[in-house]
């Protein structure tokens, strides 16, 4: 684990919706599943339905199951059930780590991120980029 993002306490409505893309086994899901508390939900979401099954499974053994949900869905195509973010249809805070680097379509993908939430939501992002530097960092042959 890279990072993991600690919510605001709560929410100007008093519950909070964190939204994780790229969830894997759940690791930061879980985590931030005690900031948001009982009336809070956690969503994660992966590509792969084995990460989902896994992550599910972890929930359960941490008796968490009842407000954090696993789906399977790619970050680039995220669709959340409206019971799942409440009418707002939003989320107060969207993490993301190391898989938007894994996306052929980044743009989407963070449009995407943005859309999901809520009027003064957060995003937060740790990730990998690959960056070659200026030429004069290159070595000679």
């Amino acid at each position: 684990m890279c990072s993991s993002s600690k919510p605001r306490v709560c929410s100007s409505h008093g519950w909070y919706v964190q939204v994780d893309l790229g969830c894997g086994t759940g690791t930061d899901a879980l985590i931030t599943a005690g900031f948001v508390g009982s009336e809070g939900r956690v969503i994660g979401v992966d590509l792969t339905p084995e990460m989902v099954k896994t992550a599910q499974a972890n929930a359960h053994a941490l008796g968490l199951s009842d407000n954090v949900t696993f789906l399977v869905g790619q970050i680039d195509d995220v669709v959340l059930p409206p019971s799942l973010v409440s009418a707002r249809n939003s989320a107060d805070m969207v993490i993301s780590n190391g898989v938007f680097n894994l996306t052929d379509d980044k743009a989407r993908a963070f449009q995407l991120a943005y859309d999901l939430l809520a009027p003064g939501g957060r995003f937060q992002l740790a990730d990998v980029v690959k960056y070659e530097g200026p030429s004069s960092f290159k070595k000679n042959d």
